[in-house]
């Protein structure tokens, strides 16, 4: 009897053990998605942000440029408060630019976008050339003036 009452408080208290752990794996697991989720969101909205930037200033539209400067401001913070520490250096790398449309910025931003893919997870860590990056970005030579 006493060794039923023994096998049966040791199966027991297993359980709980296991689902404790089940648990705290599982919580931690959607933690760690709910931060990449928002990291990456950050992300992809601070890329929104400089693209729209650049078109609002382009068309010389001072309504759109406030809305890009509030989502890029936004955006900024997010990852200053989110963000890998290696991106965080980089945005901050690329918002040390006076204008966006120097050569010098586009190379920081484009740096700043392969550090994101580099860093950012999923799929995203195989290396993409600043060509490719710009191009898609900026277009060819004669649309980032």
């Amino acid at each position: 009897m006493q060794l039923t009452l023994l096998v049966a408080l040791i199966a027991f208290a297993s359980g709980i053990v296991v689902s404790w752990l089940q648990h705290s794996l599982s919580r931690r697991l959607e933690s760690a998605k709910t931060l990449s989720a928002l990291r990456n969101e950050a992300y992809i909205n601070l890329i929104k942000a400089i693209s729209g930037l650049a078109i609002a200033r382009r068309a010389n539209n001072a309504e759109k440029e406030l809305e890009f400067t509030i989502l890029l401001i936004e955006s900024k913070a997010r990852i200053v408060m989110y963000g890998d520490p290696a991106i965080v250096e980089s945005v901050a790398r690329a918002s040390g630019h006076a204008s966006l449309s120097s050569p010098e910025a586009y190379d920081a931003i484009i740096e700043m976008i392969r550090t994101m893919r580099r860093h950012g997870g999923g799929a995203g860590r195989d290396e993409v050339s600043p060509e490719a990056i710009s191009r898609l970005l900026f277009g060819g030579e004669n649309e980032r003036r």
